[in-house]
Order: structure tokens, then C-alpha cells, then sequence
């Protein structure tokens, strides 16, 4: 899957200073997260292998419009997390170096606060997800950047729709109608309270009943020592 915003709103990059455009050869292929100057993340499946990364992938950071605005930055570097699995779209997480500091502003550029881990978010809460993904099943990349707010859902409760790890949470309604699409993988998730809990990773389709969205769990301990162990974060 290329990501996932259906039922949102358009929100303003301004509100969401941590997302990122990640573009393939020019275009919006992903979403991603600044975490710190040097840093941002993403989703494994969106770079699939490292070889060449800095030659395909650049970054718009600090638009609400993926085709312009903001600045476009390079990365020197992608790394992928060592038990990336293809098959089961687990430990869906990657690393982007940047090849200059990203120049942080007041709203539209800041790094995400990163849930600390071992925290578990309760089923229920609200959380925002964004991106530029498609706005309905298999339509075309939205200009503008969206937002829907989906409720956190129980791991047990998510083991009936998916098999999923620890390294996964899911977020959506029963009855489905609000999601991330296709152009939003790699993207956040953010709770009530603005820490970045997880990124967009997988789903069967968007926005189906019965069918929530999964999350790479940026609070799961084998995630965060990789994300330590390049970042000291």
C-alpha cells in the first residue's frame, strides 16, 4: 500500500509542522515525520531497499501542498529497520538522514514529540492522522494535506480483523468511513495530547467496515532501540 485520508478535512501544515512530503524522483510517493534536525521517519515499505535512497528520495518539509512551497531538502542516507518483513509489513520503519539541519520555524516546520516507550495508548483515544493520500479507494493523491481523527482500537480486538505484532497499533470505526489511502504511508499519527504514537503502515483497502488502519508502534521497545541506536532520540 502506498498510505492511506478518506472522510477528513483539509488542515493546515501549520497545525501539523512535523509532516513531510517524501518524494520520489520529484513526486509525492509517502508521507514522513520530522523527529529531529537531522532525522525523519518513515515507512520501510515506501523505500522498499537502501541502495541508491539518496539519488531516488528528497523531502518537501514545511507546505501544506505537496507540489510546492516549503523547501525540498536531500538525504544522504536511508536506513531500514534490519527485520523489515515484506510478507507481513512488520517492523515498518525507516530511517531518512538529511544532508543539511532541516531549519526549524515556530509552526511550519517542528519535530514530532515521540510517545516514550513502552506507553500504551489506551483503545479509544482520538488520534489525528494526515497525509496527501487518496481521498476515496483507489482515487488520486489529494493537492492539498488532510486530517482525520480515528479512535485508538484494542490489540485483542484488532487480532479478529489482522494478524498483527506488537509492532503494530490499529486506529478506525467499526463501520469504517474514516482512514488514511494510498500516498499517506509513512505519515503520523498523533495522539490527544500531539505525541507522534505511530506512522502509517498498512490496511485491507481504506476506510472499509471492518477494516481498521495499522500503525507502525513508534512505543514498541524493538522499534525504539533502532530509532535510538541511529538517533540517541
Amino acid at each position: 500500500l502506498g498510505g492511506r485520508i478518506i472522510g477528513g478535512e483539509e488542515v493546515n501544515i501549520a497545525q501539523h509542522g512535523w509532516q513531510v512530503s517524501l518524494l520520489l524522483f520529484g513526486n509525492h510517493y509517502c508521507g514522513g515525520v520530522i523527529i529531529d534536525k537531522n532525522w525523519i521517519i518513515t515507512a520501510a515499505h515506501c523505500i522498499e531497499n537502501e541502495s541508491n535512497a539518496d539519488k531516488r528520495f528528497s523531502v518537501r518539509i514545511g507546505s501544506s501542498i505537496h507540489e510546492s512551497g516549503g523547501r525540498i531538502y536531500n538525504i544522504t542516507k536511508a536506513i531500514i529497520h534490519p527485520k523489515y518483513d515484506t510478507f507481513a509489513i512488520d517492523f515498518d520503519i525507516a530511517l531518512l538522514n538529511m544532508a543539511k539541519p532541516i531549519s526549524f520555524t515556530a509552526c511550519t516546520v517542528r519535530p514530532a514529540q515521540l510517545i516514550e516507550e513502552g506507553v500504551l495508548t489506551l483503545p479509544g483515544t482520538m488520534a489525528t492522522v494526515t497525509g496527501w493520500g487518496s481521498r476515496v479507494n483507489g482515487g488520486d493523491i489529494s493537492t492539498e494535506l488532510r486530517g482525520v481523527n480515528v479512535p485508538i482500537i484494542a490489540h485483542d480486538v484488532c487480532e479478529k480483523y489482522y494478524e498483527i505484532s506488537g509492532n503494530m497499533i490499529c486506529a478506525g470505526y467499526p463501520d469504517g468511513g474514516m482512514d488514511a489511502c494510498y500516498g499517506d504511508s509513512g505519515g503520523p499519527l498523533v495522539d490527544d495530547k500531539r505525541n507522534l504514537i505511530g506512522i502509517v503502515s498498512w490496511g485491507s483497502s481504506c476506510a472499509l467496515p471492518g477494516k481498521p488502519g495499522v500503525y507502525t508502534n513508534l512505543a514498541a521497545p524493538e522499534i525504539r532501540q533502532f530509532l535510538k541506536s541511529h538517533t540517541n532520540l
